[in-house]
């Protein structure tokens, strides 16, 4: 949708956003304005390309954009592309296969390593690593006022938090007696196990408060002392406002990014894969210990 905006600023072009009814997505696009067009539902591989071809017929656009492309990522959908002289960009932060489009944006600090780059007869611009993640500074203008007494912590894993980062985290913060700190839990449209949440913290009083899909995360992460998140889009967008934050990987690609942030440095603590007990200490290490009365268990 950045793109989407400045092409239209700089351009004057109009966009259709072609994508499941998946109720997150489709809010988000439609609150920004946004034309959409749904694939079949429960469409396969085949049926996806022939909407998006079907599609492509009905308007005959001059640019393709496909942005974090499903597992599958069909790279004839660019070659069949090529043929029809559409120019096309790929925006993929999480795998290194060459699309073969045009152009190919991988913000992920892996990419200049890993990605397959093609020959140079294919006459591809490359855009990767950190350097290139794609920020929308108009997310910047809402501002959130935190109490200035307290050091704020938030916690995110994104809008459904498949693993369930957010309780395993906060059942150990709450084995922590902290002082002067409050911790803002920050959970998206699609996480299931808000009840539970609520149960663990229900004693913990203003401690611990939950912030139910927010329209927008980024005031949170600006007006945050620290944030604890997960491995990917996340550290970047933290990166770029240059945060101080502890990563937590779900997925073998979210480890190797957190152990790349830090062997460069970019971050000091961080998990590849969740364990308590590592949380618990590199928590202890991570805030200064006057923001701590340690209870009797704690490392």
């Amino acid at each position: 949708m950045i793109l989407s905006k400045i092409l239209k600023d700089l351009f004057c072009t109009e966009s259709i956003f072609l994508m499941k009814d998946i109720s997150e997505g489709v809010l988000h696009a439609r609150r920004k304005g946004c034309h959409v067009a749904f694939f079949p539902e429960q469409a396969g591989p085949e049926q996806e390309m022939k909407a998006l071809f079907d599609l492509a017929d009905q308007i005959t656009p001059d640019l393709f954009i496909m942005d974090l492309p499903n597992t599958r990522l069909d790279t004839r959908i660019f070659d069949q592309i090529k043929k029809r002289s559409i120019r096309s960009i790929c925006i993929d932060d999480f795998r290194f296969k060459n699309p073969g489009a045009d152009i190919v944006f991988n913000s992920s600090i892996l990419a200049p390593v890993k990605f397959k780059k093609g020959r140079p007869s294919d006459n591809q611009t490359l855009f990767l690593g950190p350097g290139y993640f794609i920020f929308d500074d108009n997310l910047l203008g809402d501002k959130i006022i935190f109490d200035k007494n307290l050091k704020n912590i938030v916690i995110s894993f994104g809008g459904s938090d498949p693993t369930n980062l957010t309780f395993k985290v906060t059942e150990q913060l709450v084995s922590l007696a902290f002082k002067n700190t409050c911790f803002h839990i920050v959970t998206g449209p699609g996480y299931k196990n808000s009840q539970a949440l609520c149960t663990l913290i229900c004693e913990q009083g203003k401690n611990f408060k939950i912030i139910k899909n927010p329209d927008n995360i980024i005031p949170y992460f600006e007006a945050a002392d620290y944030v604890i998140c997960a491995g990917g889009r996340t550290m970047y967008e933290l990166l770029y406002l240059q945060k101080d934050f502890i990563p937590i990987g779900s997925t073998l690609i979210e480890a190797d990014a957190i152990e790349a942030f830090m062997q460069k440095k970019m971050v000091r603590f961080g998990l590849a894969a969740w364990n308590a007990d590592q949380f618990k200490s590199k928590i202890v290490k991570a805030f200064s210990r006057n923001l701590l009365q340690l209870s009797d268990n704690s490392p």
